[in-house]
Formats: structure tokens, C-alpha cells, sequence
């Protein structure tokens, strides 16, 4: 049976991750980028779990209800502490390498910073600032902290007009990661692609791209200056690859695999040195998952728990290796009874070795 991917040592620009460059195509290619770029814009969360001992979970959920919102809690989920009092609608936090603000991105608004305690907001980048695209289109989708909390690196998306067709009215699809200090200056365009994830020893910069000629999800990697590109992974059916998450040593690769828009994500690690990709069992249908700061354990959504009463959301550990499976908490409803569907999340590395 095919394992869906296949590695890969491809050195080079993407065709499709170039869309902007205005290249002239048929109508019938023109579908096929726009259904890829769209796909993946749709990449579930991504970024780098930095070394220390653990510390606090930061998730979002969402409900009918109240929408999305973004908590923190302890690992026996005894301790959630709203950070939302501030009006936003948040997506894919990612805690700093020491562990005291946390990174989040608000789709289409922009990418913004919050203290540990949610005492202090403020606003990295808007989305009008990605120069590319018809003004009010752009879109930040993700964003990874650079090492010391110095740099980041941001994935965006836009809609462009394609000068080889007569219609002003119909556009296309555009999306590329980008580096800039984590004051909000000095923006760099460094390829294609999205689900930025920067490596916890600032050496590469993991991301999503695709490629168009055999319409398949590629994992790739990149030097911080836009140098080096070369794909890693290369899967066999689009939309399949997603939620890069570093190990904390920067040596492996956490990332959610499935065959198609409407199948079941699944927890599998990349071994950068060697290229062996291992499945993590007993994990079932993962929404999300990250790297333990300690590097001992990996941490999951499942959104749906068919263990728990009317199929709860839960938090699990468990090692890489499919050992000593543990279910931490279980969500708790919102105000109003409902559910609430967990969306992505972070484990705080705190100073000093785990």
C-alpha cells in the first residue's frame, strides 16, 4: 500500500507558489491554481515548540455562541484563563521561545502579540501592509516566532489581477511566506507558500507549498534570507499535508496528514536527518497537534471524543512512539451549555530543562 508521500530533494522556485508574477495561462490551468491556492490558505495551524520545561496550554476554541476565543490552562485543565477580553476573534496562537507572550494571527486583520497574563495586546502587522494584490484582499493566515522573539515569519494570501485576461473583474489567487522583525518592520518576501514554521535554532524556516504539474502538497524548507529552497516531503494527494510543528531540538518534524479535503487528519513525524516519516498511533482523528517543550510527549485536539459524553472535546498526551496515552481534560462548555470546538494550540516552554 502507498504511504501517500514521498521525499523529496527539489531545489528551485515552485511554478505555483510564483502565481503573482503574472505568467500567462489557459483558463482551464487558471481553475486548477485557484482551487491549490485555496486549499492551501486552508492549512491548519503551524510553528516550532521551543526547549524548556511545560508549561501552560494556549488553545482557541470556538462556539456557536460566542465564536473563537483564546484561554490558556494547566495540564489538568483545572486553571483556563480567558486572554479575550479585547474584542478579537484570534486563530493559531504560538507561545515565544521563553514563554511570556504569545503570537496569533486574526484573519483578514493581521498577526498580534499578547502577555502570558493578557494584561497587554498590540499589533505587529495589519494585513494592508503585505504589498501585493487589489487593496482589501490580503489576508495573514499564520505566524511563527523567530529564535529570542526577534524575528518572525508570517504566512500571507491575496487576490491579484491576472493582466492577461480582459475581465478587471476576475482574479487570482496569490500566497507567500514572509520574514519581518517581531516589531512589525523590515517585511521580506521569502517564497510561495503557507503555515510558516521557524526552527527553534532560527536555522530554516519550514512551510506548505504546492506544486502544480502534479497538482500534490509539498512540505519544503528555507534559509531565514530567502536562500536554499529545497522540498522535504512531497504527498500524493492534494490538501494532505499540514500543521508543521519543529521538536524542540529543531532535528524532526511534526505534521497532520490526510488524503483529501474531507478525510481524517492524522499525527505523523518527519525525521529531518534521515527522512524516515513515522506514524504516531493511537492518536484516532487528531485536529491538532504539537511537540512537548520537554520533547517526551506530544499534545492533541480531538475535537469530537466518542470516550466522552456526547463527544466532548479532549486533550491527550502521548509519546512519539505510541506510548502511555493520557487524556489531560476535557473542554468545558461555554456559558450558554454548548459545546466548544477546540481550534489549535501551543504548550508554553518555561526556562530551564524539562
Amino acid at each position: 500500500m502507498s504511504s501517500g508521500y514521498r521525499m523529496r530533494d527539489t531545489r528551485g522556485p515552485c511554478s505555483q507558489a510564483e502565481a503573482s508574477a503574472g505568467v500567462s495561462r489557459t483558463r482551464a490551468l487558471v481553475a486548477i491554481c485557484v482551487a491549490l491556492a485555496l486549499a492551501v490558505v486552508a492549512a491548519a495551524p503551524a510553528g516550532a515548540t521551543f526547549p524548556g520545561r511545560n508549561g501552560r496550554f494556549a488553545y482557541v476554541t470556538g462556539s456557536d455562541a460566542f465564536g473563537s476565543n483564546l484561554f490558556t490552562n494547566v495540564s489538568n485543565g483545572t486553571d483556563e484563563r480567558s486572554l479575550g477580553s479585547g474584542g478579537f476573534t484570534p486563530s493559531q496562537p504560538q507561545w515565544s521561545p521563553q514563554g511570556r507572550r504569545l503570537l496569533f494571527t486574526e484573519p483578514p486583520n493581521g498577526v498580534y502579540t499578547v502577555t502570558a497574563n493578557g494584561t497587554h495586546q498590540a499589533k505587529v502587522l495589519g494585513s494592508s501592509s503585505i504589498p501585493y494584490g487589489v487593496p482589501g484582499t490580503q489576508s495573514i493566515t499564520g505566524a511563527s516566532w523567530g529564535p529570542h522573539a526577534r524575528r518572525i515569519a508570517i504566512g500571507a494570501s491575496w487576490e491579484y489581477v491576472d493582466p492577461t485576461f480582459d475581465d478587471p473583474e476576475f482574479t487570482l489567487p496569490g500566497y507567500a511566506i514572509f520574514s519581518l522583525t517581531a516589531d512589525g518592520h523590515h517585511l521580506r518576501r521569502l517564497h510561495g507558500g503557507e503555515g510558516p514554521a521557524w526552527s527553534p535554532r532560527g536555522r530554516l524556516i519550514a512551510f506548505i507549498t504546492r506544486n502544480s504539474d502534479c497538482e500534490c502538497t509539498r512540505i519544503a524548507l528555507i534559509r531565514p534570507n530567502g536562500h536554499r529552497f529545497r522540498v522535504v516531503l512531497e504527498a500524493d494527494d492534494p490538501s494532505s499535508l499540514q500543521g508543521l510543528d519543529f521538536s524542540p531540538n529543531g532535528r524532526k518534524l511534526l505534521f497532520l496528514y490526510n488524503r483529501g479535503p474531507y478525510s481524517p487528519l492524522h499525527v505523523r513525524v518527519l525525521n529531518l536527518r534521515t527522512g524516515r516519516v513515522r506514524t504516531v498511533p493511537k492518536t484516532g482523528v487528531a485536529d491538532d497537534a504539537v511537540w512537548a517543550p520537554d520533547a517526551k510527549r506530544i499534545a492533541y485536539l480531538l475535537d469530537k471524543d466518542e470516550s466522552q459524553p456526547k463527544g466532548s472535546a479532549a486533550f491527550y498526551t502521548i509519546k512519539p512512539n505510541g506510548d502511555r496515552r493520557r487524556r489531560l481534560f476535557q473542554l468545558a462548555r461555554d456559558a450558554n451549555g454548548e459545546l466548544r470546538s477546540p481550534l489549535s494550540l501551543s504548550w508554553q516552554p518555561l526556562p530551564g530543562s524539562g
